[in-house]
């Protein structure tokens, strides 16, 4: 799942998702890492997790 221009992430290894500023979001994945989720990946970010 693409969360920005730069990163793409494997689903299966989001542990925690935080709002943050600006309408975007904050991920922690599974190693500890903190990546953002853009604005212009939030929509297909949401309705991916709905699924």
């Amino acid at each position: 799942m693409r969360i920005s221009k730069s990163f793409i992430v494997n689903i299966l290894v989001v542990e925690k998702i935080y709002p943050s500023l600006n309408g975007k979001f904050i991920i922690e994945l599974t190693d500890g890492q903190n990546l953002t989720v853009s604005r212009k990946y939030k929509k297909q970010f949401l309705e991916y997790l709905e699924d």
